[in-house]
């Protein structure tokens, strides 16, 4: 992300969740990358799996008003 490599890290982050599917962290940061990449539809539902795990998860506001 830090490397404006937005479609790589989105990419990464499909891995890591796929790996590690009860991480906040790990959900959290595929919503970012997925935002970042355009993928709205992704972001959305990681953000939504990120707050399923962690209720106090980090995530843009627009995520908490759709609940």
């Amino acid at each position: 992300m830090n490397a404006w490599r937005f479609q790589e890290a989105h990419a990464a982050a499909k891995q890591w969740t796929a790996e590690a599917k009860n991480d906040a962290g790990a959900w959290l940061m595929r919503g970012y990358a997925a935002v970042e990449s355009g993928d709205a539809k992704d972001a959305v539902a990681a953000f939504g799996r990120a707050l399923a795990i962690d209720p106090t998860a980090q995530v843009p506001d627009y995520v908490r008003k759709k609940e």
